[in-house]
């Protein structure tokens, strides 16, 4: 399987698919094309709410590809990449409407921004989520200012200091990630069509200043994940981050 995004319609739902064989992980081109396909809907009147999933069944998203990752010889070039995990949150952030993010599997990293700028997130029992920058010589600075949105100060700083750790679904339900658990990926995918089909019963302006309301607290976000994926850039030069980055090559 080549790393790829899939754009399907409905009247009103919008649904976008990514995945890659290095467990569904981010290259820059399947960012920017997750980043397009947000950007391109928004202004269409028939549209009430976007589902984004990931390929598979066994894990959501690996996070930041780790061949970009290791061919990044500059800060500079650093920057640029973490600036794309900015700019998709910022994308989700922007978009008039409500988003539903599918989760199943593993999801690790850079994958977490995505699930926390997320208006509503439905994943299984067996999800399970780590955040492994610190690991790497880096740290969750692009992503962190979404999970702690979601998550509050405090479990975003024991994920992030413990970043050996796997925490479970119901650890994600309890601090505010996930909205909702599912027993498993077939009941998932049956919770977020019944929840799709809740949400195109309602008034499209209503959910549109619903949407503005829950990111009323979030007014210098253009900047600061600008600021932050600058110091991503910074540290993934780092002789620390670049032998740690190594390991996982070999």
């Amino acid at each position: 399987m080549i790393p790829y995004t899939t754009f399907t319609r409905t009247p009103t739902i919008a649904t976008i698919e990514f995945g890659s064989p290095a467990h569904n992980a981010l290259s820059s081109r399947m960012l920017d094309e997750l980043i397009e396909h947000i950007k391109s809907l928004q202004d269409d009147p028939t549209l009430k709410a976007i589902v984004i999933q990931s390929q598979g069944d066994r894990t959501f998203c690996a996070g930041a590809d780790l061949t970009e990752l290791l061919a990044i010889d500059s800060e500079e070039g650093g920057k640029s990449f973490f600036n794309q995990f900015a700019q998709l949150i910022l994308a989700i952030r922007h978009c008039p409407y409500l988003i539903l993010c599918s989760v199943q599997g593993k999801a690790i990293g850079g994958a977490l921004g995505m699930i926390a700028a997320s208006d509503y997130v439905i994943a299984t029992a067996t999800t399970q989520i780590r955040l492994s920058e610190l690991i790497n010589g880096i740290g969750p600075f692009v992503v962190g200012p979404a999970i702690e949105r979601k998550m509050g100060i405090a479990a975003f700083n024991h994920m992030t200091l413990s970043p050996a750790a796997w925490h479970t679904a119901a650890y994600a339900l309890q601090w505010g990630l996930f909205n909702e658990v599912s027993t498993d990926i077939t009941s998932m995918h049956r919770a977020v069509q019944d929840k799709i089909n809740e949400w195109s019963s309602y008034s499209s302006p209503a959910m549109r200043e619903i949407k503005q309301m829950m990111w009323a607290s979030t007014p210098r976000w253009d900047d600061l994940l600008l600021e932050r994926a600058s110091i991503s850039g910074r540290l993934v030069m780092t002789k620390e981050a670049r032998e740690a980055l190594s390991r996982w090559k070999g």
